[in-house]
């Protein structure tokens, strides 16, 4: 029963957990409404703009502080009041990524028009309404902002004209998602990691959480596998083997089982053959027999009972015939001589037969030399083709790039207060990347990193030609190519 008390037990806790963020995800959002409803009584006040209505807004956080509001939080923020106005009016509306750490935004609520956020309003954008969130105190899940609407006369040249504020509250994430993370991640269990899928779903940590299952159950099967494996080797035999990979189809080591099991299945016909053969030789029980088997099959184990037999058989039968030799010492005599001439003789074939093939092996060598030779000329034909093309690709590439430096991509890199964050968008095979270098060239300098599609990177505002000088998130600066407009979003 213990297996199952204990699963009960962690849904049991994280239970416990999810009580209490539970409510703070039930809550609705009043304070986008009071948002929404401040912009739209604001747009009303043609006054303020000149005598239009308003066309375009702007969406800007602002904080004194790093540590009181978390970047995740900022984009929920941000992205949430850009939805519900684009739900409520029908200006054009753009946002801020981040909240600006700017001094002036520490203020108290008592200087709502503090000198250093009108000049980031008044550089940041030429919205007709801009929308600054100021975020001043945190408390568990609820988080006091002050929201400040500028109005902006663009039409007369006024600039900013009307700054309504207001406070509200904010309810931000779930305060147990991260702790419940720590404390599933250390015990490292696939039952609390399951677990913790199935109660704090909406925490932003699902998805390492995922990864840890699918990593963890993947080295589970790893390791019974690898144990199977053993097994396997150990017993060594063809039908070890193939139990393991009739059992164990995904296994990284199938491949080194299937190639042991058919080694060892080879093995085992070379003995049944080996025996087989033996048992040839035994019925027939001459060494002659004997002999053949033993030159035939060398490799057997009984080669050498098979040579020693067929000597015992010669011995035996050259006992015999020196009984005889009395009796034929003539005829014999005759036929050693004979005998000794077509040895003669077949030395002499020997020797002949030797020299041809002597000079068929150098004749045969001659003519690999000059395979060998037509083959690096033929290879040196191709490198030279390659380079060839090599010098056609760069002075296209050349080429190109002197066109691109007469019209360079249509990117205005920002003022060099605000960093510019971008990605790399659709690069595409061969290259499915773009190469961070040491110098704005592809003949100087080294590459340094090589960014995939969806890789961050900072803009620094240095420019040469179609290269960008960028940061990326380790720290790393260099240079990326930004040759065609859709290698880079921004």
């Amino acid at each position: 029963m213990a297996p199952v008390v204990r699963p009960l037990a962690i849904l049991l806790t994280l239970l416990a957990f999810s009580s209490a963020s539970g409510s703070a995800r039930a809550q609705d959002r009043p304070w986008l409404t009071d948002v929404a409803d401040e912009v739209r009584d604001l747009a009303l006040q043609t006054s303020c703009f000149g005598g239009r209505p308003p066309q375009t807004l702007y969406v800007l956080g602002v904080s004194g502080s790093r540590d009181l509001v978390d970047e995740a939080d900022q984009t929920d923020i941000l992205g949430s009041i850009t939805a519900e106005l684009g739900d409520r009016t029908r200006m054009r509306i753009t946002k801020a990524d981040t909240f600006q750490i700017i001094a002036g935004a520490a203020s108290g609520t008592g200087e709502p028009q503090a000198q250093e956020i009108r000049d980031l309003i008044s550089r940041a954008d030429r919205a007709d309404i801009t929308v600054t969130l100021r975020p001043f105190r945190r408390n568990a899940d609820k988080l006091s902002a002050e929201v400040i609407l500028w109005a902006r006369n663009s039409a007369e040249g006024k600039g900013i004209t009307c700054t309504p504020s207001f406070i509200v509250q904010i309810p931000v994430g779930d305060p147990q998602c991260k702790s419940a993370f720590e404390t599933v991640r250390l015990d490292g269990s696939i039952p609390k990691l399951e677990a913790y899928t199935l109660f704090f779903s909406h925490c932003p940590q699902v998805a390492e959480v995922q990864r840890l299952i699918a990593a963890t159950r993947a080295q589970e099967a790893q390791a019974t596998c690898e144990r199977a494996f053993d097994a396997a080797a150990r017993e060594n035999t063809v039908g070890a083997f193939d139990t393991f990979i009739a059992s164990n189809p995904e296994c990284r080591l199938v491949a080194t089982a299937r190639s042991i099991r058919d080694q060892l299945a080879l093995r085992q016909e070379a003995q049944r053959r080996c025996a087989d053969g033996f048992e040839a030789a035994k019925t027939a029980d001459t060494a002659d027999a004997y002999a053949r088997f033993a030159d035939q099959s060398p490799q057997c184990n009984e080669a050498a009972l098979a040579l020693q037999l067929s000597e015992l058989k010669r011995q035996r039968e050259a006992a015999a015939e020196a009984e005889r030799a009395a009796e034929q010492r003539a005829a014999d005599q005759k036929a050693q001589e004979k005998r000794a001439a077509a040895e003669r003789d077949a030395e002499r074939l020997e020797a002949e037969r030797r020299e041809v093939e002597r000079r068929a092996a150098e004749l045969l060598a001659a003519e690999q030399r000059a395979a060998e030779q037509r083959a690096a000329e033929q290879r040196a034909a191709e490198q030279r083709a390659a380079e060839e093309r090599e010098a056609e690709r760069r002075a296209a590439e050349q080429q190109a790039a002197a066109a691109r430096q007469a019209q360079p991509p249509a990117w205005n890199p920002p003022p060099p207060q605000q960093p510019v964050y971008c990605y790399v968008a659709d690069v595409r095979p061969p290259d499915a990347w773009l190469a961070l270098r040491t110098h704005p060239s592809t003949r100087r300098g080294s590459s340094l990193r090589r960014l995939p599609s969806g890789t961050p990177i900072e803009m620094l505002g240095e420019q040469s030609g179609s290269w960008h000088r960028v940061r990326i998130q380790d720290g790393t600066v260099g240079w990326i190519s930004w040759e065609i407009a859709r290698w880079i979003r921004c």
